[in-house]
């Protein structure tokens, strides 16, 4: 795997040739954004709160970056997304899941937390990147209504 990394950045290096469109060396770029999360399922037995299969509700999420530019190609950022959801019982063991329809169980906070970086190949109209980078996930479930 390393290997193969290393070969795709030997052979896209070249298009890494610095031009002097735009340079943003030193700068710090904010993103704040809103959007929306679908929700999932968690499989039985998956938690110590429920003995059966559960789904996460659909729900909007928001959040900020923040990004510095280390030169006119790299960008180091930072990410925090919050999404207050719930957990949805939808009466079904298996099978299809219907996120809204069922009824709500207990709530569910989530907290993303994601580090990257940016590498821009150019200054062009059109610029490719490529994104490397990890996160967490923090989960916060609420007590049980259900019961």
């Amino acid at each position: 795997m390393k290997l193969r990394i290393a070969a795709l950045a030997l052979v896209l290096s070249p298009l890494a040739a610095p031009l002097s469109a735009q340079v943003r060396s030193g700068t710090v770029e904010i993103s704040p954004f809103y959007g929306y999360l679908f929700g999932g399922t968690l499989p039985a037995g998956s938690t110590s709160q429920f003995s059966k299969r559960v789904d996460v509700a659909d729900h909007d999420t928001y959040g900020v970056g923040i990004g510095y530019f280390v030169n006119s190609t790299v960008e180091i950022e930072g990410r925090w997304a919050h999404s207050n959801t719930g957990f949805v019982d939808d009466g079904h063991s298996s099978g299809s899941s219907h996120h809204d329809d069922g009824q709500r169980v207990a709530d569910l906070k989530i907290d993303y937390l994601l580090g990257y970086a940016t590498f821009n190949f150019g200054h062009a109209r059109w610029v490719p990147y490529v994104t490397v980078g990890m996160g967490a996930a923090l989960l916060d479930p609420g007590v049980r209504n259900d019961i």
